[in-house]
Protein backbone atom coordinates (compact mmCIF):
# COMPACT_ATOMS: atom_id res chain seq x y z
CA UNK A 1 0.00 0.00 0.00
CA UNK A 2 0.92 3.67 0.13
CA UNK A 3 2.69 3.36 3.48
CA UNK A 4 5.02 0.75 1.99
CA UNK A 5 5.47 2.10 -1.54
CA UNK A 6 4.50 5.78 -1.53
CA UNK A 7 7.43 7.73 -2.97
CA UNK A 8 8.12 10.43 -5.56
CA UNK A 9 7.87 8.03 -8.51
CA UNK A 10 5.04 5.75 -7.40
CA UNK A 11 1.77 5.69 -9.36
CA UNK A 12 0.30 8.07 -6.76
CA UNK A 13 3.40 10.15 -5.88
CA UNK A 14 3.83 10.94 -2.22
CA UNK A 15 5.93 10.45 0.88
CA UNK A 16 3.73 8.00 2.80
CA UNK A 17 6.43 5.32 2.94
CA UNK A 18 8.71 7.63 4.87
CA UNK A 19 11.57 6.85 2.53
CA UNK A 20 11.19 3.06 2.65
CA UNK A 21 10.10 2.93 -1.02
CA UNK A 22 9.00 -0.69 -0.64
CA UNK A 23 12.38 -2.03 0.47
CA UNK A 24 11.24 -3.12 3.96
CA UNK A 25 8.15 -4.79 2.49
CA UNK A 26 10.35 -6.56 -0.03
CA UNK A 27 12.68 -7.85 2.72
CA UNK A 28 9.77 -9.27 4.72
CA UNK A 29 7.79 -10.63 1.75
CA UNK A 30 10.26 -11.44 -1.05
CA UNK A 31 7.84 -13.97 -2.54
CA UNK A 32 5.06 -11.42 -3.00
CA UNK A 33 6.18 -10.10 -6.38
CA UNK A 34 7.23 -10.95 -9.88
CA UNK A 35 10.88 -12.02 -10.13
CA UNK A 36 10.82 -12.86 -6.42
CA UNK A 37 14.27 -12.28 -4.98
CA UNK A 38 15.93 -11.10 -1.80
CA UNK A 39 18.59 -9.04 -3.57
CA UNK A 40 18.38 -5.25 -3.55
CA UNK A 41 16.71 -3.77 -6.61
CA UNK A 42 15.60 -0.36 -7.77
CA UNK A 43 12.12 0.29 -6.26
CA UNK A 44 11.04 1.65 -9.61
CA UNK A 45 11.48 -1.78 -11.22
CA UNK A 46 9.92 -3.79 -8.41
CA UNK A 47 6.67 -5.56 -9.36
CA UNK A 48 4.71 -6.49 -6.21
CA UNK A 49 1.77 -8.25 -7.83
CA UNK A 50 1.28 -11.98 -7.52
CA UNK A 51 -1.24 -14.81 -7.25
CA UNK A 52 -1.62 -18.15 -5.51
CA UNK A 53 -4.12 -20.94 -4.93
CA UNK A 54 -5.44 -21.73 -1.46
CA UNK A 55 -7.69 -24.76 -1.46
CA UNK A 56 -10.60 -24.03 -3.78
CA UNK A 57 -9.73 -20.32 -4.07
CA UNK A 58 -7.49 -18.53 -6.58
CA UNK A 59 -6.20 -15.25 -5.16
CA UNK A 60 -4.93 -12.46 -7.43
CA UNK A 61 -3.20 -9.53 -5.74
CA UNK A 62 -2.47 -6.24 -7.51
CA UNK A 63 -0.47 -3.18 -6.47
CA UNK A 64 -2.47 0.03 -6.50
CA UNK A 65 0.81 1.92 -6.03
CA UNK A 66 2.13 0.88 -9.46
CA UNK A 67 0.78 1.59 -12.94
CA UNK A 68 -2.28 -0.56 -13.66
CA UNK A 69 -3.59 1.19 -16.74
CA UNK A 70 -4.23 -0.96 -19.86
CA UNK A 71 -0.80 -0.35 -21.39
CA UNK A 72 1.09 -1.31 -18.22
CA UNK A 73 2.95 -4.51 -17.39
CA UNK A 74 0.78 -5.01 -14.34
CA UNK A 75 -2.47 -4.79 -16.31
CA UNK A 76 -1.22 -7.35 -18.82
CA UNK A 77 -0.19 -9.64 -15.97
CA UNK A 78 -3.58 -9.31 -14.23
CA UNK A 79 -5.38 -10.08 -17.49
CA UNK A 80 -3.24 -13.16 -18.15
CA UNK A 81 -3.50 -14.40 -14.57
CA UNK A 82 -7.29 -14.20 -14.44
CA UNK A 83 -7.59 -15.74 -17.90
CA UNK A 84 -5.48 -18.69 -16.74
CA UNK A 85 -7.65 -19.68 -13.77
CA UNK A 86 -8.88 -23.28 -13.94
CA UNK A 87 -12.32 -23.17 -12.34
CA UNK A 88 -12.40 -26.95 -12.09
CA UNK A 89 -9.53 -26.63 -9.58
CA UNK A 90 -10.30 -23.25 -7.99
CA UNK A 91 -13.99 -22.44 -8.55
CA UNK A 92 -13.68 -19.29 -6.41
CA UNK A 93 -11.67 -16.24 -7.54
CA UNK A 94 -10.72 -13.54 -5.04
CA UNK A 95 -9.06 -10.28 -6.09
CA UNK A 96 -7.21 -7.95 -3.72
CA UNK A 97 -5.49 -4.58 -3.66
CA UNK A 98 -4.84 -1.72 -1.27
CA UNK A 99 -6.69 1.42 -2.41
CA UNK A 100 -10.35 0.46 -2.93
CA UNK A 101 -12.23 0.37 -6.21
CA UNK A 102 -15.51 1.03 -4.39
CA UNK A 103 -15.33 3.37 -1.40
CA UNK A 104 -17.98 5.42 0.36
CA UNK A 105 -15.78 8.36 1.27
CA UNK A 106 -16.47 12.05 1.69
CA UNK A 107 -12.94 12.85 0.53
CA UNK A 108 -12.71 13.69 -3.15
CA UNK A 109 -9.27 12.07 -3.52
CA UNK A 110 -10.63 8.63 -2.61
CA UNK A 111 -13.29 9.02 -5.28
CA UNK A 112 -10.74 9.96 -7.95
CA UNK A 113 -8.60 6.91 -7.14
CA UNK A 114 -11.60 4.56 -7.13
CA UNK A 115 -12.76 5.85 -10.51
CA UNK A 116 -9.31 5.22 -11.97
CA UNK A 117 -9.47 1.63 -10.74
CA UNK A 118 -13.01 1.18 -12.05
CA UNK A 119 -12.10 2.39 -15.51
CA UNK A 120 -8.95 0.29 -15.83
CA UNK A 121 -9.45 -2.86 -13.76
CA UNK A 122 -13.18 -3.45 -13.21
CA UNK A 123 -13.75 -4.68 -16.80
CA UNK A 124 -11.19 -7.45 -16.14
CA UNK A 125 -12.95 -8.50 -12.93
CA UNK A 126 -16.28 -8.65 -14.74
CA UNK A 127 -14.96 -10.41 -17.84
CA UNK A 128 -13.30 -13.13 -15.78
CA UNK A 129 -16.17 -13.42 -13.28
CA UNK A 130 -14.24 -12.61 -10.13
CA UNK A 131 -16.38 -13.47 -7.10
CA UNK A 132 -15.02 -11.15 -4.43
CA UNK A 133 -12.64 -8.18 -4.21
CA UNK A 134 -11.01 -7.15 -0.93
CA UNK A 135 -9.39 -3.78 -0.31
CA UNK A 136 -7.89 -1.76 2.55
CA UNK A 137 -6.58 1.83 2.86
CA UNK A 138 -9.87 3.44 3.98
CA UNK A 139 -10.19 2.99 7.74
CA UNK A 140 -13.74 1.71 7.83
CA UNK A 141 -15.72 -1.38 6.84
CA UNK A 142 -17.79 -1.41 3.67
CA UNK A 143 -19.46 -4.23 1.77
CA UNK A 144 -21.15 -3.71 -1.58
CA UNK A 145 -23.90 -5.55 -3.33
CA UNK A 146 -22.84 -7.64 -6.31
CA UNK A 147 -21.93 -4.59 -8.35
CA UNK A 148 -20.89 -3.71 -11.88
CA UNK A 149 -20.29 -0.15 -13.09
CA UNK A 150 -21.76 1.25 -9.85
CA UNK A 151 -25.01 -0.66 -10.38
CA UNK A 152 -26.20 -3.61 -8.32
CA UNK A 153 -26.53 -6.68 -10.50
CA UNK A 154 -29.97 -8.26 -10.28
CA UNK A 155 -30.48 -11.95 -9.59
CA UNK A 156 -31.46 -12.55 -13.22
CA UNK A 157 -28.12 -11.16 -14.39
CA UNK A 158 -29.62 -8.53 -16.70
CA UNK A 159 -26.82 -6.07 -15.82
CA UNK A 160 -24.17 -8.73 -16.31
CA UNK A 161 -21.86 -10.36 -13.79
CA UNK A 162 -21.31 -8.41 -10.59
CA UNK A 163 -18.52 -8.51 -7.99
CA UNK A 164 -18.91 -8.06 -4.23
CA UNK A 165 -16.32 -5.62 -2.84
CA UNK A 166 -15.24 -5.48 0.79
CA UNK A 167 -13.18 -2.63 2.24
CA UNK A 168 -11.59 -4.02 5.39
CA UNK A 169 -9.88 -1.05 7.00
CA UNK A 170 -10.78 -1.63 10.64
CA UNK A 171 -7.81 -3.72 11.74
CA UNK A 172 -6.37 -1.38 14.32
CA UNK A 173 -5.60 2.18 13.25
CA UNK A 174 -8.00 4.92 14.29
CA UNK A 175 -11.27 4.91 12.36
CA UNK A 176 -11.84 7.40 9.59
CA UNK A 177 -14.17 10.37 9.94
CA UNK A 178 -14.66 10.43 6.16
CA UNK A 179 -17.26 7.64 5.85
CA UNK A 180 -20.40 9.04 4.26
CA UNK A 181 -23.52 9.33 6.39
CA UNK A 182 -26.19 6.64 5.82
CA UNK A 183 -28.45 9.04 3.91
CA UNK A 184 -25.60 9.86 1.52
CA UNK A 185 -24.49 6.29 0.79
CA UNK A 186 -24.59 5.08 -2.80
CA UNK A 187 -27.12 2.40 -3.70
CA UNK A 188 -24.33 -0.15 -4.11
CA UNK A 189 -23.45 0.05 -0.40
CA UNK A 190 -24.88 -2.98 1.41
CA UNK A 191 -23.19 -2.33 4.76
CA UNK A 192 -20.84 0.32 6.14
CA UNK A 193 -19.46 1.27 9.55
CA UNK A 194 -16.45 2.94 11.16
CA UNK A 195 -17.14 2.53 14.87
CA UNK A 196 -15.68 -0.94 15.58
CA UNK A 197 -12.38 -2.70 15.00
CA UNK A 198 -12.40 -6.05 13.27
CA UNK A 199 -11.17 -8.40 10.59
CA UNK A 200 -12.71 -10.51 7.85
CA UNK A 201 -12.99 -14.27 8.01
CA UNK A 202 -14.12 -16.00 4.83
CA UNK A 203 -15.45 -19.53 4.40
CA UNK A 204 -15.55 -20.94 0.87
CA UNK A 205 -17.85 -23.94 0.41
Amino acid sequence: GNHEFGWSKSFYPGTDSGGECGMVYKAYFPFAAQRATTETINPGSYQPWYSYNYGSVHVTVMSTEHDFTPSSEQYKWIEADLAGVDRSVTPWVLFAGHRPMYVSSKWEGDGVESKTLMEAVEPLLIAHKVDLAIWGHFHAYTRTCSVVNETCASSNGSEGHGVVHIVMGTAGYEATTQLKEPADQAKWVASAMSYEYGFVRLDFL
